[in-house]
């Protein structure tokens, strides 16, 4: 499958993805509501970083490279993943989160080995 076609496949499955859930994300409480601080003036489902997750799930299956380093992405995305879900339902502070973050950034940094930046590889 071309780059492209893999773009396009990614960002299908994020529309569908979160079309299908946004119902359930009212259902089940999981909205952000107006308020001073927002800028919408209706509710708005939460569980858009649900779809983006599965999307950047797809595309990471659909690339053809066999990497450790592909699975400390992976960790790393989960790991804010979860963090994202577990803030829309109960709010986590500003400061948690960003370390959280931050922690999982540092994983991926330092367990991923990149070709370019080794001496190995020339």
């Amino acid at each position: 499958m071309t780059d492209a076609a893999n773009y396009l496949l990614v960002m299908f499955v994020v529309v569908l993805v979160a079309r299908l859930l946004s119902p359930f994300a009212f259902q089940l409480g999981l909205e952000d509501r107006p308020s001073d601080r927002k800028l919408h003036d209706k509710p708005v489902p939460l569980l858009g970083g649900i779809a983006m997750f599965l999307g950047l799930m797809v595309g990471t299956l659909m690339i053809d490279i066999e990497s450790v380093n592909i699975m400390y992405l992976m960790y790393g995305s989960f790991i804010v993943f979860v963090v994202g879900l577990i803030d829309d339902r109960s709010e986590i502070t500003v400061t948690a989160r960003l370390f959280i973050q931050m922690a999982a950034s540092l994983l991926v940094v330092s367990y991923c080995q990149h070709p370019h930046l080794s001496t190995a590889h020339k």
